[in-house]
């Protein structure tokens, strides 16, 4: 399997079921997932900042990314920022290369980031997988992205996110959430 980046997350993964609800599994790391017992803690990964300020903690997910629809994960894992000011979930055009996509053949849409400035990205349905599930989403692919986020459209409809900041050490917490059965347990 090829990677792009350090893990954020266990690489192992089950074989299941394409028309599974989410009821029970085991997450990855060994962990039951049950009515009570289904969130999932995951640290921040400590970026170093470029000049003299101290090192920043971000909330990293590592996903890996397909074509909506497949039904195994491709092997490519990709650390995204899990970013609740994005509206969209976004890409550099080169993943989706990788992916087998012709990113340019999306629909073509424009928005605007948060230094003022628009930009532009092709759009295309996607399987994202997170530890044992995965959510087919649109995702937008282009050449001005500079690091890939999972935004609020498509895969917070899915999942429940709590960043928090002050425990030791800081991370964030998912939380499943079936509301349409388009999320799907692997098992």
């Amino acid at each position: 399997m090829r990677s792009l980046a350090p893990s954020a997350l266990p690489r192992k993964r089950r074989k299941g079921s394409e028309n599974s609800s989410l009821l029970y599994g085991r997450y990855p790391s060994g962990g039951l997932l049950g009515p009570s017992e289904t969130q999932v803690r995951v640290p921040y990964t400590i970026v170093p900042s470029d000049d003299d300020a101290p090192n920043v903690a971000v909330p990293v997910l590592r996903v890996q990314l397909g074509i909506a629809g497949a039904k195994v994960p491709p092997g490519i894992f990709i650390p995204t920022i899990v970013d609740t000011g994005a509206t969209y979930s976004l890409f550099q055009a080169e993943v989706g290369d990788a992916i087998g996509l012709d990113v340019e053949r999306g629909r073509l849409e424009e928005t605007r980031v948060s230094n003022g400035e628009t930009m532009q990205f092709f759009v295309h349905q996607v399987r994202v997988w997170f530890g044992e599930y995965h959510v087919d989403l649109e995702a937008g692919f282009g050449e001005e992205v500079d690091f890939p986020v999972l935004g609020r459209v498509g895969f917070f409809d899915h999942f429940k996110i709590t960043f928090d900041n002050g425990s030791s050490p800081p991370g964030f917490e998912i939380l499943p959430i079936n509301r349409n059965h388009s999320l799907t347990l692997i098992m």
